[in-house]
């Protein structure tokens, strides 16, 4: 098994963290965008904006996976963490 210094494991875990925040402040942006079309009854134009939330939501989704993925490789067998000291 692989051993994992933690503070590469968690600058890791912190920068996919960031990177989905990121993706998420950017889908929120296009719904909001969306939401004012749709309050000005231009719907199609509102459909149309809101097809391009998926894109960053499912890149969030990934990032996400990705940090806890990179959480549990570092883990040992038990769920401990086996971590090696930073010289």
């Amino acid at each position: 098994m692989p051993i994992m210094d933690r503070p590469v494991v968690d600058l890791g875990v912190r920068f996919f963290f960031e990177e989905a925040g990121g993706r998420l402040e950017a889908a929120t942006a296009v719904a909001k965008a969306a939401e004012a079309c749709a309050e000005t009854a231009d719907l199609g134009k509102a459909v149309a904006i809101a097809n391009d939330v998926d894109d960053p939501v499912e890149e969030a989704d990934r990032l996400i996976g990705m940090a806890a993925t990179l959480s549990r490789l570092s883990r040992g067998r038990r769920g401990q963490v086996k971590w090696r000291r930073s010289k």
